[in-house]
């Protein structure tokens, strides 16, 4: 996939987690939510 940007900062319930696109949390830190490849917002459906 075309990507342009990325997030350099990431907060987790108020906590830096990724800073200058480097992990800093801890390890087991949040829950991975799985999605399709394409997220219902790219459907074109409103």
């Amino acid at each position: 996939r075309e990507q342009i940007g990325r997030p350099e900062t990431v907060l987790l319930r108020g906590k830096v987690v990724v800073d200058h696109a480097t992990f800093v949390g801890k390890l087991g830190q949040g829950e991975f939510i799985a999605s399709e490849a394409y997220a219902y917002c790219y459907e074109g459906r409103k």
